[in-house]
């Protein structure tokens, strides 16, 4: 009979450590978690919808430029127009983010900041837009 010798046999395994998701008062599910989303889209909504109006209904206002005046004007203009759409986009984006974070109390304050950055972030839009377009 071969002797026994701790090397021929694996040591036992381990036990799984266990991970302990500590919780409190400020943890756990947040009744409330859909007002700030709620308020983040109903603001933003409409500040889109002017901000995007505007920039589009601007290129009117170079309806009696000549050539030169014109393409100054159109280049500027289609450059701060997509700019401008990625700005909405992020703002979007960032909405749609407040609406996905888990209702944790936890989470609370940056669901907040989300929601209330979309429209704030959408509202920059247009001052950019007006910076960057060469006016004739």
């Amino acid at each position: 009979m071969p002797a026994h010798h701790p090397a021929h046999h694996p040591a036992p395994a381990a036990a799984p450590a266990t991970v302990r998701r500590v919780t409190g008062p400020h943890d756990g599910p947040d009744p409330h978690a859909w007002v700030a989303p709620l308020i983040g889209t109903v603001l933003l909504l409409p500040v889109a919808a002017v901000i995007a109006g505007m920039a589009l209904l601007t290129q009117l206002g170079c309806i009696s430029c000549d050539t030169a005046e014109f393409a100054r004007f159109e280049e500027s203009y289609t450059f701060a127009v997509v700019l401008c759409g990625a700005v909405l986009a992020g703002a979007g984006a960032l909405l749609v983010w407040s609406w996905v974070l888990p209702g944790r109390r936890l989470l609370r304050r940056r669901r907040v900041v989300l929601a209330i950055g979309a429209p704030v972030l959408a509202a920059t839009c247009y001052p950019l837009f007006t910076a960057l377009v060469a006016w004739p």
